[in-house]
C-alpha cells in the first residue's frame, strides 16, 4: 500500500475478476516502519533490567521521520492506515455481498500492535512525518478507525435502522470490524533495524522464548519459528 496506484490496482484486481463474488474476511495484515537502526547496548540493558518491558514494548527500534511516500504523503502513515482504508472502501460491495449470499456476516481484520498507544499518537501531526514514532502512532490510529467503523455499525444493527455512514460501514451489519493482533513475533520487518550481528534473528527469537516464562502471554514465537530460522542461516551460508 506504498501508494494509491497500489491500491486501487489491488481493489481493481478482486472486483473485475469474475471468480471473486464475495469477500468473507478482509485482513490487512501488511505494515512497515521507517525504522534506522536498533540501539543495542540499550536493548540490552533493557532486557536485563526490565525483560518483560524490552520485548513487549521495546524503545530502542530507532525510527526517523520526514520520509514520504510518492504520492507526498506520510510513507508510514499510507502504507499503514490510509491504503488500507482506501482498499476496504473499494471492496466493500464484495463484503456486503457475502452476508446477502451466505447469511453470515463478513469480517474486516485491522492488525494492530502491542505498541499501540496514544501517547504516540500527536494530535497536530495526523499523517506523522513529524513524530519518531510513526509506526506506533499508525497502528494506534488503525485501532480508532476499526472502532469507530465497528460502533456505528453495532449502533445501526441494534437499533434496526440503516447507519447513519451508509456509504463508510455496513447499512445494515453485513459485516463486522476487529482490531487483532499478532502478539511478539518475528517478521522481516526486523530487517529493516539494519543489525550489524551475524546470527541476530537466532539471537532475538532465542531471547523471546527465554522471557517467555516471566509472564508474558503474546509471544507467539515457537521452536519451529526457530528451526526455520536455523535453516534459513544455513541456506544462506551454503
Amino acid at each position: 500500500m506504498r501508494s494509491w496506484g497500489v491500491a486501487y490496482a489491488c481493489a481493481r484486481k478482486v472486483l473485475t475478476a469474475h471468480r471473486y463474488e464475495h469477500i468473507s474476511h478482509l485482513i490487512f495484515n501488511a505494515g512497515t516502519a521507517t525504522f534506522s537502526h536498533l540501539d543495542i547496548l540499550g536493548f540490552v540493558w533493557d532486557l536485563l533490567t526490565h525483560p518483560i518491558d524490552a520485548i513487549e514494548h521495546p524503545r530502542r527500534n530507532i525510527q526517523v521521520n520526514g520520509v514520504l511516500s510518492k504520492d507526498n504523503l506520510g510513507f508510514t502513515w499510507q502504507c499503514n492506515v490510509f491504503g488500507h482504508y482506501v482498499l476496504y472502501r473499494s471492496v466493500q460491495s464484495l463484503l456486503a455481498a457475502h452476508a446477502r449470499k451466505t447469511g453470515a456476516p463478513a469480517r474486516v481484520l485491522w492488525m494492530s500492535s502491542l505498541d499501540a498507544e496514544p501517547l504516540f499518537d500527536p494530535k497536530d501531526d495526523w499523517q506523522l512525518t513529524k513524530t519518531l514514532h510513526s509506526y506506533n502512532a499508525s497502528k494506534y490510529q488503525i485501532e480508532l478507525i476499526c472502532s469507530e467503523l465497528e460502533r456505528r455499525t453495532v449502533e445501526a444493527e441494534e437499533e434496526g435502522r440503516a447507519s447513519s455512514w451508509p456509504e463508510l460501514v455496513a447499512p445494515h451489519g453485513e459485516f463486522h470490524h476487529y482490531i487483532v493482533s499478532p502478539g511478539i513475533t518475528s517478521t522481516n520487518m526486523s530487517t529493516l533495524l539494519n543489525i550489524p550481528i551475524p546470527g541476530w534473528r537466532y539471537l532475538m527469537l532465542t531471547a523471546f522464548l527465554i522471557v517467555s516464562p516471566f509472564g508474558i502471554v503474546t509471544i507467539t514465537a515457537s521452536c519451529a519459528d526457530l528451526k526455520h530460522s536455523l535453516r534459513d542461516r544455513s541456506a544462506s551460508s551454503a
